[in-house]
């Protein structure tokens, strides 16, 4: 063979295997052994052991400082990575952030009004009643930034698409809201979740400037079950809300008159007087004039209560029963524990009447008048 001019047969190559006297068993593996020597690792490692010791009990005072400095940089890190960088709130925490003051007061679950409808089919809502301190000058507060988060979903708040939904529970605000120096808002954020989420995996996050998410953990209250009715009488005690101990009121009396006197008050620069007026219902209404007490409500507020959560249900005196809307009897605002209702004629021979109210997952009926509950 020539490549470039040569001839490769003069070299022969043949001869050099018969001189190397190569055979098939040279092509057999061979294998190659690697040990450690456990005695010349132990000797090492005691040498630095012993120049270690012969180290410290030449500078102990020097290395007990650094073993003192150096643990109290580690549980100063421990401290600050797991009580403030991650520290995590609950419930009535005071969460103090960026000159605010955030604290969670309650948490509920439901798909429900304040009247116990179903507001949209597919979906739950979650409520957090919250309060919010401004402990600097006039500034904004910013809502959207909080967060609630089951698994990987995320919701932010909905601003005041149902505020009437929800007023029961507190006042809902747009995602921006305007704090003057100490001003104390409370509120509440409404948060629209997919129906499929488990309620007891809801978990409230605030992002903080610079993207950190605070966490504040959640109890969440269910009421989105209506429960049984509760049956009630003149001068029991009534729990009328969800958001406070003392949000209670008692009926005292109830008549149906065609005619009844209310008082205004009438306030000037120096003093204030209260002027009694009539209210004279005509042939096609009668007024229900029920009495109460409570510590929270004024005359005006319970007529607002009673119009918004409630019906009358009666029975005639055939003993049919009927359920008619209530009808406030005054426009006006009047002084005292009373409200006025605008009811049919009717009702006079009634043989018995009672308030129906719902009010969120409650329901109560009140006998006013009539037959007593056994």
């Amino acid at each position: 063979m020539r490549v470039f001019g040569l001839d490769f047969k003069k070299f022969d190559f043949n001869s050099d295997k018969e001189f190397l006297e190569l055979s098939e068993e040279d092509r057999e593996e061979i294998e190659i052994g690697i040990s450690f020597d456990k005695n010349t690792l132990l000797r090492v490692f005691r040498k630095h052991k012993r120049h270690a010791l012969y180290l410290y009990e030449e500078h102990k005072n020097l290395c007990k400082a650094l073993a003192i400095i150096l643990g109290v940089i580690a549980l100063f890190n421990i401290y600050h990575f797991a009580f403030v960088t991650h520290k995590s709130y609950g419930e009535g925490d005071n969460y103090q952030i960026n000159g605010f003051t955030f604290k969670v007061n309650k948490a509920f679950f439901t798909d429900k009004d304040f009247n116990g409808n179903v507001i949209e089919n597919g979906s739950n809502f979650v409520i957090v009643d919250l309060t919010i301190e401004n402990h600097e000058g006039a500034r904004t507060v910013y809502l959207e930034n909080f967060h609630i988060r089951n698994g990987s979903y995320d919701s932010v708040t909905t601003n005041k698409t149902y505020a009437k939904e929800f007023r029961d529970l507190g006042a809902t605000y747009d995602s921006v809201k305007n704090l003057k120096n100490g001003e104390v808002l409370n509120c509440i954020i409404v948060y629209k979740v997919p129906k499929n989420l488990k309620k007891d995996r809801f978990v409230l996050f605030y992002q903080e400037n610079g993207g950190h998410l605070r966490k504040i953990k959640l109890k969440v209250s269910d009421v989105s079950k209506i429960g049984e009715i509760e049956k009630k009488q003149l001068g029991e005690d009534l729990d009328l809300g969800l958001r406070y101990k003392n949000d209670t009121v008692s009926f005292e009396y109830a008549s149906i008159e065609s005619s009844v006197q209310y008082f205004t008050q009438n306030c000037n620069s120096r003093n204030c007087a209260f002027q009694g007026q009539y209210l004279i219902a005509d042939s096609t209404y009668r007024i229900l004039e029920i009495g109460f007490s409570s510590d929270v409500y004024e005359a005006k507020n319970m007529v607002d209560f009673l119009v918004n959560y409630g019906k009358l249900n009666y029975k005639d005196a055939n003993d049919k029963e009927d359920a008619i809307e209530l009808v406030n009897g005054l426009s006006q605002t009047y002084s005292g524990k009373v409200v006025y209702l605008k009811v049919p004629p009717e009702l006079e021979e009634a043989k018995e009447v009672s308030l129906d109210l719902v009010i969120r997952n409650k329901h109560y009926q009140y006998q006013i008048i009539g037959g007593i509950y056994e």
